[in-house]
């Protein structure tokens, strides 16, 4: 799955698929996310939510808008692979079924992702490979929007797939 706001390198599919060949125990696994407009600095490199969703900002990990470096290589195991670049295999996509069609903009991955790991799935991310994103093309200058959408979306996650903990502290903070 790759959206239309992706430019992606020549043989980046090719060596992503190489790695789901040599590592069976992989149900699901994206690459580094670069800002196409920005090309040397991390859009997405991985998650960890575990059960804190209800206080999250943002579903990715530490190494997000900062600059690429060697130290930020390597296959990393992750909570959620990212929706705008993520190879899936079918097997777990006929156990969980596609992306919900309640989200339109923004945490879909992060359920999907979530439906992968409940039925046994390792998300991984390969951080030698790498995917340059025009961030927001969707909202555009927006912010008004973006900030809608990113609220919206983000209770809705909390809805389908949060404790009642995430419910009480989410929905109110």
């Amino acid at each position: 799955r790759i959206d239309n706001d992706m430019v992606v390198p020549n043989n980046m599919i090719f060596k992503l698929v190489q790695r789901l060949k040599k590592n069976k125990f992989i149900a699901a696994i994206s690459p580094k996310v670069m800002f196409a407009n920005n090309p040397k600095i991390i859009w997405f490199g991985g998650t960890k939510i575990g059960n804190n969703l209800k206080l999250q900002r943002e579903c990715s990990n530490h190494i997000c808008k900062k600059k690429d470096s060697t130290k930020f290589r390597g296959l990393i195991e992750t909570d959620a692979f990212v929706g705008c670049a993520s190879i899936m295999r079918s097997k777990y996509l006929k156990k969980t079924g596609l992306s919900d069609p309640d989200f339109f903009y923004g945490e879909e991955d992060i359920e999907l992702s979530h439906r992968f790991k409940k039925i046994g799935g390792e998300l991984f991310i390969d951080l030698d490979q790498k995917i340059y994103h025009s961030v927001s093309h969707t909202v555009g200058t927006n912010w008004a929007k973006s900030i809608y959408y990113n609220y919206k979306y983000r209770l809705l996650l909390i809805n389908k797939i949060g404790s009642a903990t995430d419910k009480f502290f989410g929905y109110s903070i």
